[in-house]
């Protein structure tokens, strides 16, 4: 990873890092800058560091930018409320993260049950799959709160539900 991209994901990590605090000093009842803090942070830096991570090469490549660049979308979509785009980025999203996860491991996670395959490999492809299940389950949570309204519980939110 070269310093431009260092810097990049330095500075989007602290910038996410304000947006965690900027309800505490700025209370809004208009925007939730915690979320803003957690699609930065989670989504947007730690998601394209795993998924360049993954592919192992000396750049960025051409899906890990496009990743990078619709996941910005993405965190701010769902901080605008702007929920059609925000579902409809995730549908990139998702399949960018399972393209990549294919291409470095397979379509079923058979390896988990593998002892030849190291732990650690494991964990790796664990996180792919955490990566793209979150992204699938955070759009039923938009679906579910936003739209059709069938489960209700107060933890059930966008906010909180992307920490994990």
């Amino acid at each position: 990873m070269n310093i431009k991209v260092k810097l990049l994901f330095s500075f989007l990590m602290i910038i996410a890092l304000i947006f965690g605090f900027v309800h505490i000093y700025f209370p809004s009842d208009h925007y939730n800058f915690e979320r803003l803090h957690v699609f930065l942070f989670n989504l947007c830096t730690g998601g394209t560091i795993l998924l360049y991570y993954t592919q192992r090469r000396q750049c960025m490549s051409k899906t890990v930018q496009l990743f990078f660049m619709v996941s910005l979308v993405y965190a701010l979509s769902a901080f605008f409320e702007v929920y059609p785009l925000t579902l409809a980025v995730s549908v990139v999203l998702w399949l960018l993260v399972e393209k990549i996860r294919v291409q470095k491991f397979t379509v079923l996670p058979l390896q988990f049950f593998q002892n030849s395959v190291t732990v650690t490999e494991k964990f790796h492809q664990a996180s792919l799959l955490c990566l793209s299940t979150g992204i699938a389950m955070a759009s039923m949570v938009i679906i579910n709160n936003h739209y059709t309204h069938w489960v209700y519980m107060e933890k059930l939110n966008l906010n909180t539900f992307f920490l994990g």
